[in-house]
């Protein structure tokens, strides 16, 4: 009895450090892949903007890239640009915030180790790991001050 008291007791200890709901990645190729390869992509897919604190946020991220990913990011002085690139007043963002790549017929978010974290569906998630973006989840970047968008995956 005793046992089981202390198992559910260590189960919550566990469950409060777990109320930023850090996120174990799911099933994603870590392969990128190109158009030229013949895989059957999304028609349409893009990251459609739901909320931004700050004025100035991209509307729409378009995911028909032509390479086999796009990064995301904020504009410094940096040499290498983001291909995504949001203005400088978007500090909370890093200048390279994300990136989004090609994962079988689909897609996959990544962090790229940002101090601000991004998140799917609430869930913050595990830097340099893959996570697959399904049609109509949430993605934000940044936990304070986010820029929240819907993903919109229509074949």
């Amino acid at each position: 009895m005793e046992r089981q008291k202390n198992a559910e007791m260590q189960n919550v200890y566990d469950n409060a450090f777990e109320s930023d709901k850090t996120e174990t990645p799911q099933q994603c190729s870590d392969i990128t892949e190109t158009e030229d390869e013949g895989n059957n992509f999304a028609v349409n897919a893009y990251l459609e903007l739901l909320h931004s604190e700050i004025p100035g946020a991209i509307e729409r991220i378009n995911l028909n890239f032509a390479g086999p990913y796009i990064t995301i990011g904020r504009m410094s002085s940096d040499e290498t640009k983001p291909d995504v690139c949001f203005n400088k007043e978007f500090t909370r963002i890093g200048r390279k915030h994300a990136r989004i790549e090609r994962a079988g017929n689909g897609y996959c978010i990544i962090d790229l180790g940002s101090a601000n974290h991004t998140l799917l569906n609430g869930n913050t998630l595990i830097p340099n790991q893959p996570y697959p973006l399904e049609n109509n989840a949430i993605l934000e970047f940044t936990k304070s001050k986010p820029v929240k968008y819907r993903v919109v995956i229509l074949s």
